[in-house]
């Protein structure tokens, strides 16, 4: 996986603007891409940014690229923790909920079978991710990173907020700033 891979899937996360980030990568050699991610890890530990492989099929591998601070603060809520109760969370640990994530994700047997609560783990407003699932992904008032059900307005000050962050990182990445530079240690202040 190269750095750019990150930036172009994970920029926000990596600016501290947002909890995570979801992506998809075709790997033919399993175990060291493991090795690769286990060398990211202690790269991104001290920036606070954790790598995880969520699935894994066939030489496809889902990684989510997240803030353990900002997801134990989105899974603390209220609203998140009564949403999850839903889908078998009963543990609110960052550890314990990716554990059950990662369950739910292996125990997929149609698209259908998606867990969409995966949306409290990329920092989407509960709300919308409520009304995704109980809507089933209908009935939305517009879309960009994910449905709104909510505050249109916020929604799409992040969703404009992401896209200029991202734009920036992948152009200071290619005037030669370094991965280590851009993702930053120190989290920007974003309200909700």
């Amino acid at each position: 996986m190269s750095d750019l891979n990150l930036i172009d899937n994970c920029a926000p996360t990596l600016a501290g603007i947002k909890t995570g980030n979801l992506f998809l990568y075709d790997c033919k050699d399993f175990d060291s891409f493991e090795k690769e991610i286990t060398e990211y890890n202690k790269y991104f530990e001290e920036k606070g940014i954790k790598i995880e492989i969520v699935n894994r099929m066939n030489n496809k591998i889902l990684l989510y690229v997240f803030r353990p601070d900002l997801l134990k603060r989105d899974l603390m809520c209220s609203e998140s923790k009564e949403l999850l109760k839903r889908f078998g969370y009963d543990r609110y640990d960052f550890e314990d909920c990716i554990i059950r994530l990662k369950e739910r994700l292996s125990s997929m047997k149609a698209v259908n079978d998606f867990p969409h609560e995966i949306g409290i783990f990329l920092g989407y407003p509960v709300e919308d991710v409520r009304g995704f699932i109980d809507n089933k992904a209908k009935g939305y008032k517009c879309v960009g990173y994910w449905k709104v059900y909510g505050d249109i307005n916020e929604a799409k000050k992040r969703f404009n907020l992401f896209d200029k962050c991202t734009s920036i990182y992948k152009e200071r990445y290619k005037s030669g700033v370094s991965l280590d530079i851009l993702a930053v240690k120190k989290l920007c202040k974003y309200k909700k």
